[in-house]
């Protein structure tokens, strides 16, 4: 035995963060990775945990049951050995699926060719030390046929780690690609929020707000316009499956709060001679909640998994959820930290296909300015939604609690694109908490009704 029988493999024969970019593909988009997977899982000697989870997910793939973060986690869990290894493990499981923003055959194709050209470079390595060991024993034995099996041998292997991960990806769209996609609308709220639209809500503390939010999941559950009270159903909609994940009230403070904008919904209903909610029933899923008055910070694998379970069960057209700064421990007026949580809701919002309303707060006025309506935190929030829209108390409007009446409707970033936001609103004792006071919002509905169901 020679020196050199026991070298290790350079550190550069290993790439973790490729392997983890690869695996976490595979549980958050499983058919886009199947192939690729196998092709990788035949040659790639998956470093540390990665093996665990490599093998559970080639084992799905092989029963053809689901893959998703929660089955790969459940087979890991059976497999660990031991509580300590199932632990650390079962975390890994959750960072590998959170790490991948937008999995796409792209991004899929730059970290499988480097899992597996590094794959192959430790078969090259493997090769030339094996290499070394022959040569010097067959000149040491003056061995002539084992001198040329060595390097036939190594000249093999060597051929073998040339090659590379075949994968191929389709080309960009090209212009008659993108002009044949159907311009019409996919409506979630016809004429405000269409499939995937993100819609971020602000004002100062107590102003409303959170009323304006319960009265649009309410609305929005009861097939009514959000702001009209009209059905739905008139403009080309109807009802639909609302998510509230809510990170900063308590459950008895939201019962207090959705139970009256009910009853004043259920009654709008009836002067329409639409079917009042379901939602008295336990069984019926028009609107669920996630309460979590601890808050929800998506930073943690574990709470981002835990979330997604609940949309997947779900199946919403609409989200809404906040505050934002509750979303996260991270920092957000940090920019990297707030991209980071963004992203996660982006990947939820793209992955299940849901409108989004995000509620955020303002930050504090200084110099005697009035108070800005942008989202406290990193500017990337401003430039992150389709619409940014927050609510100015009007002057002279107090009510008898002292809290205004009227506010405007005043957009903080502008719009992606044309839709009808009401430019200010009332508070009202009848209909719907917070109604336009100009009638002429009503009439631009009937105007535009055509373009808003387009």
């Amino acid at each position: 035995m020679t020196d050199h029988d026991h070298e290790p493999a350079p550190d550069y024969a290993t790439d973790e963060l490729a392997e983890r970019q690869v695996l976490g593909i595979a549980i958050s988009a499983p058919d886009l990775a199947r192939d690729t997977f196998h092709r990788l899982n035949a040659v790639a000697s998956w470093t540390s945990d990665q093996r665990l989870i490599a093998a559970a997910i080639a084992d799905l793939y092989r029963s053809e049951d689901p893959i998703d973060p929660v089955t790969v986690q459940r087979l890991v869990e059976t497999r660990a050995g031991t509580d300590d290894v199932a632990r650390r493990v079962t975390v890994r499981v959750f960072e590998l699926y959170s790490e991948v923003v937008s999995p796409t055959a792209e991004t899929l194709a730059y970290w499988g060719e480097r899992v597996h050209r590094v794959a192959r470079a430790r078969t090259a390595v493997a090769a030339a030390l094996r290499l070394r060991q022959q040569v010097d024993q067959s000149l040491r034995n003056d061995d002539p046929v084992g001198y040329d099996r060595a390097l036939s041998e190594a000249a093999t292997a060597i051929e073998a780690a040339a090659t590379k991960l075949e994968e191929v990806v389709a080309p960009p769209d090209n212009y008659a690609k993108l002009i044949s996609i159907p311009l019409g609308h996919d409506w979630v709220i016809p004429g405000l929020l269409e499939r995937e639209d993100r819609l971020m809500l602000t004002a100062t503390e107590g102003l409303g707000k959170s009323e304006l939010l319960i009265q649009i999941a309410l609305t929005s559950a009861a097939g009514l316009h959000p702001f009209s009270g009209r059905p739905l159903a008139l403009a080309g909609g109807g009802p639909m499956t609302v998510l509230v994940a809510d990170a900063e009230n308590s459950e008895r403070q939201l019962s207090r709060r959705y139970r009256g904008t009910g009853e004043r919904v259920e009654l709008l209903c009836d002067r329409h001679g639409v079917p009042r909610p379901g939602w008295h029933d336990e069984d019926d899923g028009a609107l669920r909640f996630v309460i979590r008055p601890e808050g929800i910070p998506l930073s943690d694998p574990r709470e981002l998994a835990r979330l997604e379970r609940s949309i997947a069960a779900t199946a919403p057209d609409l989200v809404i959820a906040g505050p934002h700064y509750k979303l996260t421990l991270a920092d957000t007026t940090d920019e990297n930290d707030a991209k980071a949580m963004i992203a996660q809701l982006d990947t939820l919002r793209h992955r299940y296909g849901f409108a989004l309303i995000l509620e955020a707060h303002t930050p504090n006025s200084s110099g005697g300015r009035e108070r800005d309506l942008r989202p406290i935190g990193s500017s990337v929030f401003r430039r992150w939604p389709e619409f940014g829209y927050g609510m100015r108390p009007v002057a002279d409007t107090e009510g008898l609690d002292g809290m205004p009446t009227t506010v405007t409707f005043e957009r903080w970033r502008g719009d992606r694109d044309r839709r009808a936001w009401p430019r200010s609103l009332s508070k009202s004792t009848r209909g719907l908490p917070w109604t336009p006071p100009d009638s002429r919002y009503s009439d631009w509905l009937d105007h535009d009704g055509e373009e808003w169901v387009a």
